[in-house]
């Protein structure tokens, strides 16, 4: 049935799918809404719906639509209800409706939004592309632009990144050009190729899409056209200007709008209040009395459909959005300022008091994707100690950026979008601890050589304690500066090292009433007074004395720990007997390896005392069947990287350089922070002239190079020059210990880690050429600072006495088992880590009898198949948590990790994420 439309005339109410019509009402309706014909028929809006009219004026698919958009390739576009589908022009469901978003299809796929992001279907519905993308744009020409985070950049039809993501506003490629902005300001827009080189200098206000050869731009407020070369083809004289449709374009002169020819002649004169593009042999135009109608090319009046214009056309719709550019809405990032701290060390009635110096330290902070006030804090903390966070959990693959280089797109400089980015599970919060990544030390003492060295090794400024300490400072100012966040749930995550950073810090938090007396090892006063201040806070009628560890479970009630060191020397005892089979364990880790590597025979009859040429491996294997032997000498021995073993021996070195590189160059490291590094001003060199990252035999050190152990001596050449540095000589052991040889692995690392960058060159956008050259004790970026190791596990500082070495105290692994009584706990197991090693850990916890009655444990690979989670359950003995709550057993969350080493969000990032958002849901 087909009716001729005029003003005022009859329509036809449908109700359920287009391709099924259920009833007919007549009912006299005008026109209250139109759009654009294209491939012959038009979207008209009759009352509340949508329907199609053809080029005769004849209703052809009834209105029945919420909304309906332009035909492409044979399909449209229509919302019905709340949801989006497709239809092709019979009015029949090619894509039932049931997408959020849907694009123009073009070149076989479509652009459609599910669950927040954007992927790509074809027909009938196949997800070609998933859903990954934050938004997204048709094909044209066989590119189509996508945004991710804050910024757009362009995919093939595979779905391959073919130019990062690096535009503030980018448009659709024609003629081999497309419209492009970094800034989306003034004098920002100009034309890339596929490579995303301009080849037309950004210089105009505002750019449209190539059609003819021939693009609208704007500039000092006037619209002109330019040609593919650059050159002004029609002169810049329009107040508004459409892109050329059918060898015509729409431009506005004052207050009324015409038509003009490729060459700019006058085609129809100035006339109607909106005029659109001729995307089909009709364009829809409106008088300014209101009444709105479609033409031809000759300027007559078309099929005699006549109506209004709900809204009233845009002034010529600009090609792009020339919004400015902007970082991702709520990212933050800049230094706390903690210092001096005053706290005191007691053991056995001996105590000493000290006063930290000035640490400046490092944050960034990316909210949820959506909702963030009320989605959980992930507050993420690499170890080490002296590991930067920046290089590690923030730069593999958990924010909305990565540089991690196992997972960049084609033509990336080192930084591309994260399509596993936490944020879909909360905001996260990443902090450098003091002295590491880019935070910094800050004293008039580091201008003097041997004061330099107290820094470090004397002024109690590094322990696992004030270490914790401060990282706690860090969070609860974070969250007294942004309220929205102060009574989110805090979930602590700790990589490595982190797991005992992490340890400390809930210890500090759960039970802080006890670090206010100096009858415990640590006493920190005003860190118990910021703690109470903020719980007292957030919980209205509560007083100091009522928040106990309970209260604060209910804000901190998880914890996340990666590969963690949670009990110091029992967990390297038990890790010794696995490797070497003593004691009754039967573990075939390291057998496994030197069969894999066909170095089984060395690995049964060498002794490394008798036969290792370097005296840095002699040191490691002073206990020759010590887990510091298997890591230091048998791993690098086989070829393989003991931070995972299933890669070549420099492998995590080489991945870390490669992000460290890209976090020295302004633009990445801004793109990765999703905040413009530029404009923090404690990163300026003339804003820490006292600032200080290591001594200066440390850097000596550093600059001598990477050696290979097998035929250069370089670790006895480390040891030394410690040994007769006068300044360090007071706080060394009498002998070298295997912890000297792992300051000569950190040492080579960074040693290899600065050929890397000099490699790589000192570029234009690098951070020293930005913000200053800084003295040779400081460091705009430490991947890894081996002066901070140092000082926790090597030297002899004056705080060694009071049993607070993480490396050697049990009392790390006795505040894990207070604090997971109260604490929701996740914790990883990967296959080919052998720094932590996984099965030691729950065997290291059975070391605790006064605490723990059993440990049951199983792994993933060997438990509930098809899971990929394991069993891990604490049974306590009765009140053994006394005067606190003892439960009977806890079970941690234990998802296994078959491909994984140390760093698991690098070499599995979709299933750790998965895991954990499972985790959160309580699965």
């Amino acid at each position: 049935m087909k009716r001729r439309l005029v003003l005022m005339l009859f329509a036809a109410l449908v109700i359920g799918a287009c391709s099924t019509k259920t009833a007919n009402v007549d009912y006299s309706e005008k026109i209250t809404d139109m759009a654009d014909y294209s491939e012959g028929l038009a979207a008209v809006k009759i009352g509340d719906n949508w329907g199609y009219v053809n080029a005769a004026g004849e209703l052809v698919i009834e209105p029945q639509f919420a909304v309906a958009d332009k035909f492409s390739d044979g399909l449209a576009a229509v919302k019905f209800k709340n949801k989006w589908g497709v239809i092709d022009t019979k009015g029949a469901y090619a894509v039932i409706p049931h997408y959020e978003e849907i694009g123009k299809w073009s070149q076989g796929l479509m652009p459609v939004k599910l669950d927040g992001q954007w992927g790509f279907i074809s027909p009938p519905n196949k997800i070609e592309i998933p859903m990954q993308f934050d938004d997204a744009r048709a094909f044209s020409y066989g590119f189509a632009a996508v945004k991710l985070g804050s910024h757009w950049g362009y995919i093939d039809k595979k779905g391959r990144i073919v130019i990062n993501p690096q535009f503030a506003t980018a448009g659709d490629f024609n003629d081999g050009l497309a419209p492009a902005s970094k800034t989306g300001e003034e004098d920002s827009f100009g034309y890339i190729n596929a490579k995303g080189e301009f080849v037309i200098a950004p210089a105009f206000d505002d750019a449209g899409v190539f059609s003819n050869k021939l693009a609208a731009v704007l500039d000092d407020d006037k619209w002109g056209y330019i040609d593919t070369a650059g050159r002004m083809a029609i002169n810049l004289k329009y107040d508004k200007a459409t892109a050329f449709a059918r060898d015509l374009a729409a431009v506005k002169l004052k207050e009324l709008w015409g038509y003009i020819n490729l060459k700019g002649g006058v085609v129809q004169e100035p006339m109607y209040k909106t005029a659109a593009p001729f995307i089909d042999k009709f364009a829809l135009v409106s008088k300014p009395g209101g009444e709105a109608f479609y033409i031809n090319q000759q300027g007559a009046q078309a099929n005699g459909v006549v109506g209004v214009l709900a809204a009233p056309l845009p002034d010529a719709p600009k090609p792009m959005a020339a919004a400015k550019a902007q970082y991702r809405k709520g990212s933050k990032a800049g230094f706390v300022v903690l210092g001096p701290i005053n706290y005191s060390l007691h053991t056995k009635g001996k105590q000493r008091e000290f006063e930290t110096d000035e640490s400046r330290v490092f944050f960034s902070f990316h909210p949820a994707d959506e909702n963030p006030a009320n989605k959980p804090v992930f507050v993420m903390l690499n170890g080490g100690p002296g590991a930067a966070t920046s290089t590690n959990l923030f730069a593999m693959n958990t924010g909305p950026y990565t540089l991690d280089r196992e997972h960049q797109e084609a033509g990336s400089k080192g930084c591309s979008p994260n399509p596993y980015s936490w944020t879909k599970l909360g905001n996260l919060l990443y902090i450098d601890a003091p002295a590491t990544g880019f935070s910094y030390l800050s004293s008039k003492l580091s201008r003097n050589k041997v004061e330099r060295y107290s820094l470090f090794f004397h002024k109690g400024n590094f322990n696992a304690f004030i270490d914790a300490a401060q990282v706690v400072r860090v969070l609860l100012k974070f969250l007294q500066e942004n309220p929205e966040y102060e009574k989110s749930e805090i979930i602590l995550v700790g990589e490595s090292y982190g797991g005992t950073r992490v340890s400390t810090m809930l210890n500090l938090l759960l039970f802080h009433d006890r670090y206010g007396e100096t009858e415990h090892t640590y006493c920190d006063v005003e860190l118990v007074s910021l703690i109470k201040e903020h719980f007292t806070k957030i919980n209205p009628g509560m007083n100091h004395a009522d928040i106990t560890p309970k209260v604060v479970a209910k804000q901190f009630k998880r914890q996340l720990l990666i590969q963690p060191q949670l009990t110091g020397a029992a967990q390297e005892d038990i890790t010794s007997k696995m490797f070497f089979s003593q004691d009754g364990y039967h573990d075939s880790y390291m057998t496994d390896l030197a069969k894999e590597t066909g170095n089984q025979g060395k690995f049964n009859s060498y002794n490394p005392l008798i036969w290792a040429k370097s005296f840095m491996d002699k040191v490691s294997c002073l206990n020759r069947k010590s887990a510091t032997c298997a890591i230091m000498y048998w791993v690098p021995k086989f070829g393989r990287d003991r931070y995972n073993i299933s890669k070549p021996k420099t492998w995590s070195d080489d991945l870390e350089a490669y992000s460290v590189v890209a976090l020295n160059d302004v633009d990445e490291v801004s793109m990765a922070l999703q905040y413009d590094i530029k404009s923090i001003d404690l990163m300026y060199a003339k804003n820490r002239p006292d600032g200080a990252k290591w001594p200066p035999s440390m850097q000596k050190m550093m600059e001598a190079g990477p050696g290979d152990n097998a035929t250069n001596d370089v670790g006895e050449a480390y040891w030394k020059m410690l040994s007769e540095t006068p300044e360090l000589k007071q706080y060394l052991p009498d002998e070298p210990t295997p912890e000297v040889a792992m300051l000569s692995s950190h040492i080579d690392s960074l040693a290899r880690l600065q050929g890397v960058m000099g490699e790589a060159g000192i570029k234009k956008e690098s951070l020293p050429a930005q913000f200053g050259k800084l003295e040779y004790y400081d460091y705009y970026m430490a991947p890894m600072n081996y002066a901070v190791w140092a000082s926790f596990a090597l030297i002899q500082t004056p705080d060694q006495p009071y049993g607070i070495n993480p490396d050697k105290s049990p009392r790390y692994g006795k505040m894990f088992l207070e604090n997971v009584s109260l604490v929701n706990t996740f914790l990883t197991d990967a296959e080919f880590d052998a720094v932590i090693y996984s099965p030691a850990i729950p065997e290291s916890l059975k070391t605790y009898k006064e605490i723990v009655e059993d440990v049951q444990y199983a792994r993933g690979k060997n438990f509930m198949a098809g899971t990929g989670r394991g069993k891990f359950e604490i049974h306590y003995k009765k009140d053994s948590l006394a005067p606190y709550d003892t439960p009977d057993a806890v079970n941690l969350y234990y998802p296994y990790y078959n491909e994984s080493g140390h760093s698991v969000s690098s070499a599995q990032p979709d299933k750790f994420r998965d895991d954990v958002e499972a985790w959160l849901k309580g699965e």
